[in-house]
C-alpha cells in the first residue's frame, strides 16, 4: 500500500497538512496550475491515490476541477466552509485542526498502515553528481526524465520519491 499525495493550493496548506501526519503534500500554486504539474500528477497517480484538499471557497471549487480535468480518479475532500472561517479569510490554514483531523482520519490510518521507505534523499543525489555546481546538465537529464516540477534539491527528492523512484532509475536516467 502507498502513502497518498495530498494537493492543496499553497505552501502554508502544506505546513498545516504536514503537522496533522499527511506525508506527502503538494502545493498547486492555485490557478496557477501548469501543463507539467498536471503531467506530474498523472504520473503520481500511477503509483499512489491522490486526494484534493483546496480552501472552501470558489477558487478552491474552480482548482478541484482544473486537476480533475487533468487528472482522472483524484478523491476530493470538500472542506464544512463555516469550520474554515477565521475572521476575513476563509481556507485550509484557518480550518480547526481537530475537525481537520477528523476528516482525514481515515486516509491518516491507510498512510499509517503502509510499509513504503524512501529511496531517495539528497545524498542518493550527491552521490550521483546531482547537487552542486556544473551539475545542471545532469540534472536537466534527470528532471526531463521523469516529469519533475522540482528544480532544487529537496524538491527533486521529494518529488522522486512521490513517483516512487528507485536509485537505480536515476543512475539509468542520467547516464544517457
Amino acid at each position: 500500500m502507498n502513502k497518498h499525495l495530498y494537493v492543496v493550493e499553497g505552501k502554508d496548506d502544506i505546513s498545516k497538512l504536514s503537522s496533522l501526519g499527511c506525508y506527502f503534500v503538494l502545493p498547486s500554486q492555485g490557478f496557477a496550475l501548469s501543463y507539467s504539474f498536471l503531467t506530474f500528477l498523472n504520473a503520481a497517480s500511477q503509483v499512489r491515490p491522490i486526494v484534493i484538499i483546496t480552501d472552501p471557497d470558489g477558487p478552491g471549487r474552480l482548482i478541484r476541477e482544473k486537476i480533475h480535468n487533468g487528472v482522472p480518479n483524484c478523491t476530493d475532500i470538500i472542506l464544512d466552509k463555516k469550520k474554515g472561517t477565521d475572521i476575513n479569510k476563509i481556507g485550509l490554514c484557518e480550518t480547526d485542526s481537530d475537525y481537520l483531523r477528523s476528516v482525514l482520519e481515515p486516509y491518516l490510518k491507510e498512510d499509517a498502515l503502509s510499509d513504503e521507505k524512501e529511496e531517495i534523499n539528497l545524498k542518493v543525489l550527491a552521490d550521483n553528481n546531482l547537487v552542486g555546481s556544473g551539475c545542471q546538465d545532469k540534472r536537466s537529464l534527470l528532471i526531463k526524465a521523469f516529469g519533475l516540477t522540482a528544480t532544487a534539491p529537496k524538491g527533486i527528492v521529494k518529488e522522486l520519491n512521490i513517483l516512487r523512484v528507485s536509485e537505480a532509475q536515476v543512475k539509468k536516467a542520467i547516464e544517457k
